[in-house]
């Protein structure tokens, strides 16, 4: 078990707050982390994972350099900048139509059914709730940077945030995690989005060669309303362990969720993601495809469902998902799911797990390409096409596909 960097009554919180944060922390124990009897947990085992890459502390005590840290970096200019410094906000960027505060301002939750969201309720360090007014339209990006250094070597860091897009606003959210330190720590994020009415919100979250140094858990519990849009696209690559688990609640008429992916794994790395999405209104949408390429002793696992409720009419629900086995250590766990209630509806699921096609590869290298490059091409042409479909402008699209490029060299 987990132990605290110091106990949570030494927290500069109210009283009110101390004694949530002590219940949860409590629930937490005993609950224990989720272990393979938890279907949604079947595959990935985050007591040995943490035990492997010696995470046992969870961080509680503020930093004092923050500003010489945040000097280190450069702050992006095409985009909006949040940036926290082991668990704590530190720099916020001054955005029209956009309130920002830090999460610590707000009053805890109560404790949950869920273990992980206790362990974040009882130590988050930090976060954000975000308000993009109504009518607000974001024409750069918000990126939200988590920057890990020495002083969070070994531990788990906690975010909490919230994230309200008003009716009618448009924004795009990007993450980006940055390791400075020379061991490995964790992240454990719970993020709550609420979309309004006509409101549209993208979330991108891509890779970097810092998530070699982290295991990130991000569970986020959406609520999608009338004429609402959400679209994310995650790419993972490198991380020791990357689990991102979307909760989605399509509450109104044509509410839409689309979901793509890309994993690119290989050596140690590990990619698990959980898609759960509740059509409890008629004319909704929900579309989920991912796609992964898994070589090495890399470990990936897709899991989707699409629940329909009863009664509904117009329900479109799809899901997809297609791998490619490098290798025969390499690990590949697929299920899409439906549950359907409701008889008015095109919903579909699939899933498959193969090689490399080896004719299309002897033929490139019968034309002069030698293998890895023809390997690459292949790898390529399998998976590129989803960054392809995403609703993005054609720069962003652009960078996506080079970022694609560098982690398929990777793989070969």
């Amino acid at each position: 078990m987990l132990q605290l960097e110091q106990p949570i009554a030494k927290l500069n919180l109210t009283d009110e707050a101390i004694k949530q944060r002590e219940n949860a922390w409590q629930a937490f124990v005993d609950q224990g982390f989720p272990n393979k009897k938890n279907e949604q947990w079947r595959y990935t085992d985050l007591t040995a994972l943490y035990r492997k890459y010696d995470i046992a502390q969870v961080k509680l005590v503020a930093n004092t350099n923050i500003d010489e840290t945040l000097s280190m970096i450069n702050l992006n200019t095409d985009m909006h900048n949040i940036v926290f410094v082991d668990g704590q906000l530190a720099h916020v960027d001054d955005i029209d139509g956009v309130i920002i505060n830090d999460s610590l301002l707000q009053q805890p939750q109560r404790e949950s059914s869920d273990a992980l969201s206790n362990l974040n309720i009882a130590s988050y360090l930090g976060g954000v709730t975000i308000q993009v007014k109504k009518n607000t339209r974001l024409t750069k990006p918000i990126i939200m940077t988590y920057l890990h250094t020495d002083n969070s070597q070994k531990m788990l860091v906690n975010y909490q945030h919230t994230l309200v897009i008003d009716e009618y606003a448009e924004c795009m959210i990007c993450e980006n995690f940055i390791a400075l330190g020379d061991t490995y720590s964790a992240a454990n994020i719970c993020s709550n989005v609420d979309v309004k009415e006509g409101a549209k919100c993208r979330y991108d979250a891509l890779a970097n060669k810092s998530l070699e140094q982290l295991l990130v858990t991000h569970k986020l519990k959406l609520s999608i309303a009338k004429n609402a849009y959400y679209e994310t696209f995650q790419m993972a690559a490198y991380a020791a362990l990357k689990r991102i688990e979307f909760d989605v609640d399509l509450q109104s008429e044509d509410a839409v969720f689309n979901a793509k992916g890309i994993y690119a794994l290989t050596h140690n790395a590990k990619a698990d993601y959980h898609v759960n999405v509740k059509h409890n209104a008629s004319n909704t949408q929900s579309d989920v495809a991912f796609r992964g390429v898994v070589g090495g002793k890399a470990s990936a696992t897709f899991n989707a469902k699409a629940y329909v409720a009863k009664g509904l009419n117009s329900i479109k629900a799809l899901q997809n998902n297609r791998n490619i086995q490098l290798t025969n250590t390499a690990e590949i766990n697929t299920k899409p799911e439906l549950e359907i209630y409701s008889d008015d509806v095109v919903c579909s699921h699939g899933a498959t797990i193969g090689q490399l096609d080896q004719q299309a590869l002897f033929y490139l290298q019968s034309r002069g390409i030698n293998k890895d490059q023809a390997t690459s091409l292949l790898i390529e042409g399998f998976v590129k096409e989803l960054i392809t479909l995403l609703d993005r402008d054609e720069s962003t699209i652009e960078s996506y596909l080079d970022s694609l490029e560098g982690h398929i060299k990777h793989l070969v």
